[in-house]
């Protein structure tokens, strides 16, 4: 998230110096919407309480917190009354978000792997709530859901994060294909074809 969060300050940071102020909240407006709130948040239940194996609370606790301030920072030209509201409740002692400095590139947070991995958990999400929808699955019921990778290592991922999947697209279980996937299913293939997703009919 701080790898995404960055990017975002590099975009905005091009978009402003180019007087494309439009630019500017659209890249934001992706990153809040789709990177931080419709994504990370899920994340945060998890981590926060202590359900993400190898994950420290704490380290989580600080991280979200960086993304926060700098969001905030960069969000304030656009929205000021709201943003500073929220600033006093995220930094209560750090005085007026007017005041405080645009925040800083920092290189140390770049981290294409993790921005990639992120992608494509968002984007099994996003394949996933389409399909419940072209499916009419009832918004009451959580069925159980499969993946059938073509990539190992988008597999594990996959299984890695199955916990913000079930509960990003209210899953009773993700599983590997062949965990009692029947034949009756609807499937749909990433784009990238590194996996096949199955939903029951």
């Amino acid at each position: 998230m701080l790898s995404r969060c960055h990017a975002t300050l590099r975009e905005v940071d091009r978009a402003l110096a180019d007087f494309e102020f439009t630019r500017a909240a659209t890249a934001l407006h992706g990153f809040v919407w789709h990177d931080l709130a419709d994504q990370y948040v899920e994340l945060a239940k998890d981590a926060l309480n202590g359900r993400r194996d190898g994950v420290d609370p704490a380290e989580f606790r600080s991280v979200l917190a960086r993304v926060l301030h700098r969001t905030l920072r960069m969000l304030h030209p656009f929205v000021p009354h709201v943003t500073e509201e929220l600033w006093h409740v995220v930094a209560p002692t750090e005085g007026l978000l007017a005041l405080a400095a645009w925040p800083g590139a920092d290189e140390g947070d770049d981290d294409p792997v993790a921005e990639r991995e992120m992608e494509t958990v968002r984007e099994a999400i996003r394949l996933l709530r389409n399909l419940r929808s072209e499916e009419k699955v009832p918004l009451g019921s959580t069925p159980r859901a499969w993946v059938n990778p073509s990539d190992p290592a988008i597999g594990e991922l996959l299984m890695r994060e199955a916990g913000t999947i079930v509960r990003a697209v209210r899953l009773a279980s993700f599983e590997r294909a062949g965990d009692g996937a029947g034949t009756d299913v609807a499937r749909r293939v990433a784009p990238s074809g590194d996996y096949q997703l199955e939903l029951p009919t």
